[in-house]
């Protein structure tokens, strides 16, 4: 069974026909995908709009064999209808490759992002500037992978990896119990491929 696993795609009622192609190709080559959260931007649209959008394309693609994972821009309470696209919806989910078990996660509540710290003020910003181009730079959203990292060292058992998404950078560092999925966003796609035993963080580019 190959297993796809990625994140952050952040996706709102605006339709780019490069990046819906590359995700239903994407999609169209594994057996099982888990989508770990922020998949749609709630921040940028209702559920019900991006319901009804372009993007609506995808979920044939997606429906029958995806894993939900909740983020911090696609919330429960949110997401009215993740049957659409879904099989099944989670705030973590596991799998086995190999000796290793996978733990999977958004991120956001090892990591708090400004969006949950300060909620009303995010909610303001959000309305006057996008909160996928909303970031307070990389050294910040650095300081989100090292928090999870360090999460990762001391609750998770050696033959656990966490594996997240939130801060849109990617890292592979399987030694120290840590993977980091990236983003599908902007021309570029970093996402987890796990196809038996083998687990490959891959980076490519779309447009």
């Amino acid at each position: 069974m190959k297993t796809l696993i990625f994140s952050d795609t952040h996706l709102t009622t605006h339709f780019d026909s490069v990046k819906f192609d590359f995700l239903k190709d994407l999609f169209r080559h594994y057996d099982r995908i888990i989508m770990n959260g922020d998949f749609w931007d709630g921040y940028e649209v209702t559920f019900a709009r991006f319901a009804k959008s372009d993007w609506r394309g995808l979920f044939p693609y997606m429906r029958e064999k995806t894993i939900y994972i909740y983020g911090n821009h696609d919330r429960p309470e949110w997401t009215t209808h993740p049957e659409l696209f879904s099989r099944a919806q989670y705030d973590r989910y596991t799998i086995q490759v190999g000796k290793k078990e996978l733990v999977i996660e958004h991120g956001h509540k090892i990591a708090p992002s400004f969006d949950i710290s300060y909620p009303k003020i995010s909610y303001i910003l959000s309305l006057f500037f996008s909160s996928r181009r909303f970031q307070f730079g990389n050294k910040l959203r650095g300081w989100e992978n090292m928090q999870m990292k360090k999460y990762a060292q001391s609750h998770l058992t050696s033959n656990q990896i966490l594996v997240c998404g939130h801060s849109h950078i990617a890292e592979n560092s399987r030694k120290q119990g840590y993977i980091n999925t990236g983003m599908i966003d902007y021309g570029i796609a970093t996402y987890l491929s796990v196809d038996g035993e083998k687990m490959t963080l891959v980076t490519q580019t779309y447009g």
